[in-house]
């Protein structure tokens, strides 16, 4: 999880903690859709998870050498 937290340049926390019992405003837009995707990764058995994260880390990584 903390790998996956910086790769998308989030707190652990945000993936880990209910976003609606820790915050009293909503979050939009892709923050909050990245955040809602998370909560449906975690329900995947670890197998999965690990495959999602390593698409998601490879397309991170893309991204960054394209920006330099």
């Amino acid at each position: 999880m903390p790998k996956f937290a910086k790769a998308l340049g989030v707190h652990i926390d945000d993936l880990i903690v209910d976003a609606k019992s820790s915050r009293k405003t909503k979050r939009t837009g892709p923050v909050g859709e990245i955040q809602k995707t998370f909560e449906e990764v975690k329900q995947l058995p670890r197998s999965q998870q690990r495959k999602v994260l390593e698409m998601i880390q490879a397309l991170v990584e893309q991204y960054k050498r394209k920006a330099s």
